[in-house]
């Protein structure tokens, strides 16, 4: 019984009131059902690190979507249900988000194929996972509220900073196991155990990833580039052999590992930096620095093994030649301000930082342009211009730009000095 006082009072202690109250409904929910209830996976891993658990994950062996829908009733919110894998998400008031899952077995039918799912029990459901450190659950259950599950030496593993895989097969079944266990190790500090690395290297060898979709190799590529710089994503990814595993143009040399450093410190100052509203899609330009220079035809095929196209597609294919051309455009223009933004203002933000890869010296005017630059523009437009006489036209179109490089570069700031420039431009030049 001390045990089991002593989990329960860590799970009191560390979560916040909110969430304690809702898992302390979910234990009396389960009891009057007669369902076993767990905490399960990253929420208990990180509670026993004494690391923030801001998202609950639970797991039963029951109906996961309707606990899902008495908890939002009685919390507030809209449960969110995924059928195909019998979860269900709820966001309660105050920040509170919980993912719950009813317990299940898989089965793969071939090698990186999406699992085949049946309802199983907790037992089951923590065979399943991809990682000791991840099959750690804690009861919820009201006569056994607080009880550690640990069948498979997790707790060892969390003492020795390892990341362990449950099974031997488990990188054929599942290649995005092996991207998970580096952003893991990373994320938490730790190292892969040394036949966790060796089945890494045999899944690679067998061909394991040449099996997964575009999709689903790019998805779990974008985490890894959202959790650390990018540099140490190349590295950890080069040291595990899985970056001539996602394509054999990826190459880690001096000159892409300048790049990367390069960008990250540029990326690392500024991380809260305007971008027109579009996050920065980090993913692409770690791919277009590592297969910098390649032949076309080499990031063709990068750009298909990743199911990229449109946007995406044209900015990996031309961002080499395209952020070169940006970073000269900026040095010819003395990085006098309207000529910075004049340089950068059609090119694609990742274009745009990707200037700062191929110029270092960019990177204080791309930093200007995108803190300051990229929102401005005229206080006056059409209405002032045609009440000056002047409509719809070339000459407008040049007005209006003066106007625009006049206010960039701190010649005019207020709206009676933009009409007073609009009058002088239009008495000295062609109305047409």
């Amino acid at each position: 019984m001390r045990l089991v006082h002593t989990w329960a009072a860590l799970l009191r202690k560390r979560l916040s009131p909110g969430h304690v109250a809702l898992l302390e409904r979910v234990s009396s929910l389960a009891g009057s059902r007669g369902e076993k209830v767990v905490l399960v996976g990253g929420s208990t891993r990180d509670l026993l690190l004494g690391r923030d658990v801001d998202e609950l994950d639970l797991a039963i062996e029951g109906d996961a979507a309707g606990l899902a829908a008495q908890l939002a009733r009685e919390f507030g919110g809209t449960p969110r249900v995924h059928g195909r894998f019998a979860t269900a998400r709820i966001d309660v008031a105050g920040g509170i988000s919980a993912d719950i899952a009813t317990a299940r077995r898989e089965t793969y039918p071939s090698p990186a194929a999406l699992p085949v799912i049946a309802p199983g029990t907790i037992e089951e459901d923590l065979g399943r996972r991809d990682f000791t450190i991840n099959t750690l659950a804690m009861r919820l259950d009201p006569a056994c509220f607080g009880v550690l599950l640990d069948p498979f030496g997790g707790v060892r593993d969390l003492r020795r900073g390892l990341v362990r895989v449950l099974h031997d097969r488990s990188f054929s079944d599942d290649p995005t196991r092996a991207l998970r266990a580096v952003r893991l190790a990373a994320r938490l500090g730790f190292s892969l155990e040394g036949r966790t690395r060796g089945l890494m290297e045999q899944a690679i060898h067998e061909g394991a990833f040449d099996l997964l979709s575009g999709d689903r190799l790019r998805r779990e590529l974008d985490l890894l580039m959202d959790e650390m710089p990018l540099r140490l994503a190349a590295e950890n990814l080069s040291r595990n052999g899985l970056l001539p595993a996602v394509a054999d143009c990826l190459l880690l040399d001096a000159a892409a590992a300048g790049r990367l450093e390069t960008l990250d410190e540029f990326l690392s100052r500024e991380q809260n930096r305007r971008t027109g509203g579009s996050p920065v899609r980090r993913l692409l330009l770690f791919l277009a620095v590592l297969a910098w220079g390649r032949p076309e035809a080499q990031r063709t095929g990068l750009a298909r093994r990743l199911g990229l196209s449109g946007e995406s597609l044209r900015l990996l294919m031309g961002m080499p030649g395209r952020a070169a051309a940006l970073g000269a455009a900026i040095r010819a223009c003395g990085g006098v301000r309207s000529g910075v933004f004049f340089a950068l203002e059609k090119a694609a933000v990742e274009e745009v930082i990707g200037a700062v890869a191929a110029d270092a010296a960019a990177g204080p005017h791309v930093a200007t342009y995108l803190d300051e630059l990229a929102g401005v523009r005229p206080l006056i437009g059409g209405e002032e211009l045609v009440g000056l006489g002047i409509g719809p036209g070339p000459a407008y179109g040049r007005v209006l730009r003066s106007i625009l490089a006049a206010r960039l570069d701190g010649q005019v700031s207020t709206r009676e000095e933009e009409m007073a420039l609009a009058r002088r431009l239009i008495e000295s030049g062609p109305r047409s």
